[in-house]
């Protein structure tokens, strides 16, 4: 199991410090494993449907956004 705050990207690699740690022959990968199981009941796929149910502007606003996500840290 792995758990951790990394993420595959230029800002993670070269910018944030971030961590993960692997688990191998540990009891709480069955926790974890569990863990996850129970989130995915409660997760549900995102359709097209969903995203154009967002009002206009609040869309709009998050495509400013990811512009200058970028340069933030």
């Amino acid at each position: 199991a792995t758990i951790g705050s990394y993420n595959l990207d230029y800002r993670s690699f070269y910018l944030n410090y971030e961590v993960g740690t692997l688990l191998v022959d540990c009891p709480a990968i069955k926790d974890i494993s569990l863990d996850y199981a129970r989130t995915l009941k409660k997760c549900h796929e995102v359709a097209i449907e969903d995203y154009r149910s967002i009002p206009f502007a609040t869309r709009m606003i998050g495509k400013m956004l990811r512009l200058v996500g970028p340069l933030m840290w």
